[in-house]
Formats: C-alpha cells, sequence, structure tokens
C-alpha cells in the first residue's frame, strides 16, 4: 500500500509543475496534499506514524488553500479531516478548534453534508474525549 502511496505522491509532484487546465485549476499542490492526507488520515486510525504523516500532509494541503477556497463547502471537509486526524493523535483542544472552522463554514455555506460530518465528528470526539 505505501509503495503505490510513493507512487501517488511522486505523480503529484511531477503534475504540480505543469500549467493547469481551465476545468482543473484547483490540481494544485495544496490540492494533492489534502488528498494524500485524507488517506494516510485513514490509515492513521491504526498506525501513529500514518497519522503523524495525514497532520503533516493536511496542514500544509489546507494552508496552500487560496483565499478563496477557504470558504468553499470542500475546505470544511479538509478540515473535518484535519480534525479527525488531531484528535487520533490525541490532541482533542486542536480537534475542537479546527471543528469550529468547519462548523463555520458550514453555517455560512448552508451546506447539510458538512454540518452533518461537522456534528458527526463533535459525536466521536465527545465518545473519545
Amino acid at each position: 500500500m505505501t509503495g503505490l502511496l510513493s507512487e501517488a505522491a511522486d505523480l503529484a509532484e511531477q503534475a504540480a509543475g505543469q500549467p493547469l487546465s481551465p476545468w482543473g485549476y484547483w490540481y494544485t499542490s495544496a490540492f494533492f496534499s489534502v488528498q494524500q492526507g485524507i488517506v494516510w488520515r485513514y490509515l492513521g486510525a491504526r498506525d501513529d506514524r500514518a497519522n503523524n504523516r495525514a497532520l503533516r500532509l493536511l496542514t500544509a494541503g489546507i494552508a496552500g488553500a487560496s483565499e478563496d477556497a477557504r470558504g468553499s463547502d470542500w475546505h470544511g471537509r479538509h478540515l473535518v479531516h484535519l480534525a479527525v486526524a488531531h484528535q487520533q493523535a490525541g490532541d482533542t483542544s486542536t480537534a475542537r478548534s479546527v471543528l469550529d472552522e468547519a462548523r463555520a463554514i458550514a453555517d455560512a455555506t448552508a451546506s447539510l453534508p458538512l454540518a452533518g460530518q461537522v456534528t458527526e465528528a463533535v459525536r466521536r470526539l465527545s465518545v473519545t474525549a
């Protein structure tokens, strides 16, 4: 599995130097970092090293999001993944803070799916805290 993830990371790095098409404007280094971070976050549920990698990738990818993207529904979903990774690392304070950011986006965009993801993450956080 990690061999395929390494290959995906290499391909994402190669793609970063290519011009973006009008219909693929979001295929940035930040986007690929988040996508890899999400995969590592799931693996991190059982492996601390994988979760640490998820935290690094998600944090870098989220920080690299454009100003326009920061208020979007999908950015909020990325924040939920980051919060879960923090929770898996035992950092419930940061997880709650990140979920507050995601909740604000859900409210601002009136996104019911994002609101549901935030609510579920908060519930899981409350069970483990």
